[in-house]
């Protein structure tokens, strides 16, 4: 139970995100520092959501470009009093407030975009579907350096002689090659944490049947009905507090993921080395150090250290153009060992968890708008970087630099594709009883093998493509589990159904202390009768026996 609880503790602060992709777009800013000619025009990086006002993509003659309004560094959260922009675009500081808040006060202000300055590179202008009904003028990003550029161009000409003109890349519609790599890392790692999980119960079965003195992985991990709520309830006041305190958790957050994502890489590696004859010849001498007593292998500490200094490298680097790949490495660890880990017993645990948070993304993302002083989705003001003073971002993302955007050289930065670790991890729970079930009832027919994993697998698979054709028909981030959920509790209702086993499934019991491989062992075998339930199981990872 104390197990249990500390892996639901760290989850609730790690999954507080479920949301999907944000829906935004790149394109330049054109400044030109002459009223007359378009020859001395400079271009600068910029990412807007056309979901406010779309750039558009062609030329325009110069009587068209826009007057400038330079308010930097004013961070614009605030009605601009006795000031009427004229159908200019503002230009504000990033910070205290949100992307939609700054438009706004701009819009009433009379100004016709708003360019807001980033100190910490390209951020996604997003909002919610609310504010993007009542804004109706561009809202576009640009870093600080860029800024730079126009700074330089005011000094020399004066604010009064500068254009600005906003346009977008006309890029073909194609499929996304992005949305195709992060639906295949999401799908691969979902099906492998839950494969891992059944596979772990099968090594668990075979070894508490022969009385085996090591037991593979920990036991105490199975969740039951008030567990999920409790689950539900931590992740929801950890979003809360995020929301409130955002500047200050975001560290603690960075922290946590370190030392867990460590420590998941070294487990998973760990149980794949720790029968290598290699890996535990030799072991530290004998010892009275309390981590060290039970003498390690040299091989698995040096392993320990190795993946606590991969983790800390990417928090030493994570602003780095290159932390993208560690996070990912990092994430994909962490989901396959979280999935592998914690179990489900039956489907009627499967559709509370599933259906608690899929309440929990509905009501975040759609239904906080309506209750915030500022009608904005908690979700996304934690997704987007909270105020913005400490320009750090949540780690708990999967992250793939957009490709298809290479052409963007003028950018400081390329922009990314994400996907939540909730988004993976949670489904991958049910995945797993459906895998770890699977196990227990194969050996009855070779044609129903593994056919609850595949359906799942299968719904999973088709729920994040749905997701990612919402995010592209609104424009606007998604919630995956809106759509994961039904997908995946819909396809092992089918194949339940079509076996007339629902009934099994909904209040079956898949853990260690009801053998589930009590039939494919035969009936007359004396061992299986005298065998008493696991009551604790102690495992330490260092340690190799």
């Amino acid at each position: 139970m104390a197990n249990l609880l500390e892996h639901l503790v760290t989850l609730s602060f790690l999954l507080v995100l479920q949301i999907s992709v944000i829906s935004a777009e790149y394109g330049f800013v054109q400044i030109n520092p002459s009223t007359k000619t378009l020859s001395n025009a400079v271009d600068i990086c910029t990412a807007y959501n056309s979901g406010f006002k779309a750039f558009p993509t062609h030329a325009s003659p110069l009587a068209e470009w826009f007057e400038v309004a330079d308010t930097y560094p004013d961070l614009g959260c605030h009605p601009h009093v006795n000031n009427s922009f004229n159908k200019k675009i503002v230009i504000v500081k990033r910070g205290n407030c949100t992307f939609a808040e700054k438009a706004f006060h701009v819009l009433k202000a009379n100004g016709n975009g708003v360019l807001i300055v980033s100190d910490d590179g390209l951020a996604v202008p997003d909002a919610t579907r609310e504010d993007f009904e009542t804004i109706n003028i561009s809202v576009a990003v640009i870093t600080d350096e860029s800024y730079k550029v126009f700074q330089t161009l005011k000094t020399t000409v004066g604010l009064v002689n500068i254009r600005l003109w906003e346009y977008a890349i006309n890029v073909p519609r194609h499929i996304d090659l992005n949305l195709v790599i992060i639906w295949f890392l999401a799908v691969i790692t979902c099906a492998a944490g839950a494969w891992a999980q059944g596979n772990c119960r099968v090594k668990e079965t075979q070894q508490s049947l022969s009385n085996d003195n090591e037991i593979v992985e920990n036991l105490d991990l199975n969740v039951n009905v008030a567990q999920s709520i409790l689950f539900f309830v931590m992740s929801s006041v950890s979003i809360l507090l995020m929301y409130f305190f955002y500047d200050y958790l975001v560290y603690v957050i960075i922290v946590v993921f370190c030392y867990v994502s460590a420590l998941a890489m070294f487990s998973l590696l760990h149980s794949y080395l720790k029968y290598s004859p290699c890996y535990i010849r030799y072991k530290i001498p004998q010892n009275n150090i309390i981590f060290l007593k039970n003498r390690p292998s040299v091989l698995g500490i040096l392993l320990f250290l190795l993946c606590m200094s991969f983790s800390v490298t990417w928090a030493i680097c994570r602003k780095k153009w290159f932390a993208w790949l560690l996070q990912d490495i990092l994430g994909v660890g962490f989901c396959i060992y979280m999935i592998k880990a914690i179990r489900l017993p039956n489907f009627k645990i499967c559709t509370l968890l599933l259906s608690l948070f899929f309440v929990y993304d509905v009501f975040y993302v759609f239904i906080t708008p309506l209750l915030t002083k500022n009608n904005e989705s908690v979700m996304v003001h934690v997704a987007t970087g909270g105020s913005g003073k400490t320009k750090e971002e949540l780690p708990m993302l999967f992250k793939l630099p957009k490709l298809e955007l290479l052409a963007l050289a003028k950018c400081t930065e390329l922009p990314y594709s994400l996907l939540g670790y909730g988004d993976v991890l949670l489904p991958g729970l049910h995945v797993g009883f459906c895998a770890t079930w699977d196990f227990k009832t194969s050996a009855k027919s070779m044609v129903k093998l593994h056919s609850y994993y595949i359906a799942a697998v299968l719904g999973y698979g088709i729920g994040l493509i749905l997701t990612f054709i919402a995010m592209y028909v609104m424009m606007v981030g998604q919630p995956a589990l809106l759509y994961l959920v039904p997908c995946c509790l819909l396809s092992t209702f089918f194949v339940a159904l079509k076996r007339n086993e629902l009934k099994d499934i909904w209040n079956a019991e898949t853990v260690i202390s009801t053998p589930i491989y009590k039939e494919l062992v035969p009936e007359s075998d004396e061992n299986i009768e005298s065998l008493e339930p696991l009551n604790s199981v102690k495992d330490n990872l260092l340690t190799t026996k």
